[in-house]
């Protein structure tokens, strides 16, 4: 069984993304982007809206919520209300994601028409994936390359980029604010200069990186999707 890549208008409502912005009807639709409207282009709800897919079904496996799975949630309802399908989506933790979709995939099964996963699956899963279509890759000219080359294997991309790495800083402004804590921070810091002494072990903070990229596919089930 051949898989293919990709539902285009489903990921191009999850894409929407530029700076430029007009007024417009689909504001008043969908209040998230009232700030903005839409986008002009393949990828704006006013083109979404002129597929009709009414009786039709697309399945995806998504990230747990919040993380991607409530954004993927948010934009399966409006893609439902735009053309006419059906979407269910599944919300699988980040460490099941690959196990969901890679057990199908060797047994020959396609539950799902859209998966999320990482971009370290990829090699596993590019036998059973179709390249993203070259007219989609020319787009992406606010992508930077080495996030081309993450999504990619070799000088093929299998995986559709829908989100980017991320950094994360906490704190409680009240300590950060309290006299005693910033005194005792002074003293943290001036531990911290001793460390940094040649010959000194290092003190290292430690920052937690959390990274998110989506993987799409399609399967020959969805090719009677497009226009």
């Amino acid at each position: 069984m051949k898989l293919k890549t990709f539902v285009s208008t489903l990921a191009s409502v999850l894409l929407i993304g530029s700076q430029v912005a007009y007024a417009d009807k689909w504001s008043d639709q969908f209040p998230h982007i009232a700030a903005t409207g839409d986008i002009p282009g393949m990828c704006s709800y006013e083109e979404t809206s002129k597929k009709d897919y009414s009786g039709r079904t697309l399945t995806i496996n998504t990230h747990a919520i919040p993380v991607m799975g409530e954004p993927t949630a948010l934009h399966a309802e409006q893609f439902e209300k735009l053309t006419g399908a059906k979407v269910e989506v599944t919300h699988t933790p980040a460490g099941d994601l690959y196990s969901k979709a890679m057990v199908p995939f060797q047994s020959g099964q396609a539950p799902y028409d859209i998966v999320f996963g990482f971009s370290n699956f990829i090699n596993d899963w590019k036998r059973y994936l179709a390249p993203v279509p070259k007219k989609y890759v020319d787009q992406m000219t606010d992508v930077t390359a080495s996030h081309i080359a993450i999504a990619s294997w070799g000088d093929t991309m299998y995986q559709y980029p829908v989100d980017g790495d991320r950094h994360y800083l906490k704190y409680r402004k009240d300590v950060i604010d309290n006299l005693k804590c910033k005194q005792s921070i002074k003293q943290i810091q001036a531990m911290n200069y001793v460390f940094h002494k040649p010959g000194k072990s290092m003190l290292r903070w430690l920052i937690t990186l959390t990274a998110g990229t989506g993987m799409v596919m399609e399967s020959p089930n969805m090719v009677q999707l497009k226009s």
